[in-house]
């Protein structure tokens, strides 16, 4: 195999296999804001003295959920950009793709590609990564040509997102497993953090 295609496939594999890590810790993060999201637990954090303390781990959590996500969307402009947009762009060139080819790995490539593509095509990402832009990474006006997006839309994104990175990791070979299979693990953690809020915690 020639050097040069050796390091593209080096770099497809380094993408997606850090896709997949991401993809999981996404879905992680929205399973701990949606277990979180009760208004019962708010009343007991506050109860407890505690309502601002859980309102910036919320906060914290959210906010790395939209940056990990919105970061798959970024337009590559750097050589040592490992953006999932990039891992797309390399499975387009010729020799990366006969090569997926030659795996057997084309057709799952295909899948991932219209979902990525779905993904790309949803009219509320405008909205999603207008927010991104102004109140995450900078900070600016947001202006009020663009509303800015609800929870209900950045979970919806972000779950799209993550199954994208999924087929495009299995897609590669890198990974086989599925996102389902890594989070029986995290879920039990997360309603064992929320247990006591929800139980009651005592003085």
């Amino acid at each position: 195999m020639p050097q040069r295609l050796q390091d593209r496939i080096n770099l497809l594999n380094r993408i997606a296999a850090d896709a997949f890590r991401d993809a999981v810790e996404i879905m992680e993060l929205i399973a701990m804001l949606e277990a979180g999201n009760k208004k019962t637990l708010m009343r007991k954090l506050r109860g407890k003295g505690a309502g601002r303390a859980g309102l910036l781990v919320r906060n914290a959590l959210f906010t790395r959920l939209h940056l990990y996500t919105a970061r798959a969307y970024t337009t590559p402009t750097r050589k040592d950009d490992l953006h999932l947009r990039r891992g797309f762009e390399l499975a387009e060139e010729s020799d990366v793709r006969n090569y997926l080819k030659g795996r057997r790995s084309l057709p799952a490539l295909v899948r991932a590609e219209k979902a990525w593509r779905a993904c790309n095509a949803n009219s509320k990402l405008r909205s999603f990564m207008h927010f991104r832009h102004k109140l995450l990474a900078h900070w600016s006006d947001p202006g009020k040509d663009i509303s800015l997006p609800t929870y209900g839309i950045v979970f919806e994104i972000a779950r799209d997102t993550a199954k994208a990175m999924e087929k495009f990791a299995n897609a590669t070979g890198v990974v086989s497993l599925s996102l389902k299979s890594q989070m029986v693990v995290p879920k039990r953690g997360i309603a064992a953090f929320w247990k006591p809020w929800k139980t009651g915690v005592k003085s």
